[in-house]
C-alpha cells in the first residue's frame, strides 16, 4: 500500500495530541481555582488532596 509509512505518524501525532490535551485541561482547571478567593489550607487542600503528587500514567494496552 502506498500510504503505509503514514500509520505510524499519524499515531504518533494522536499520542500526542492526547497528552497535550490533558496536560493544557489540567493546568486550566489549576489556573481556575487559584484565580478564586481561597485560603492558602484551602488551595493545599484542592491542589493537593492526597498529600502525595499525583503520578498519571499513560497505558497503550
Amino acid at each position: 500500500m502506498p500510504f503505509e509509512f503514514l500509520i505510524p505518524i499519524v499515531m504518533f501525532i494522536v499520542t500526542g495530541a492526547v497528552i497535550i490535551t490533558f496536560m493544557f485541561f489540567k493546568s486550566r482547571e489549576t489556573e481556575i481555582i487559584l484565580a478564586k478567593d481561597f485560603t492558602a489550607e484551602e488551595l493545599k487542600l484542592l491542589l493537593n488532596p492526597g498529600g502525595k503528587k499525583k503520578v498519571y500514567w499513560l497505558s497503550l494496552e
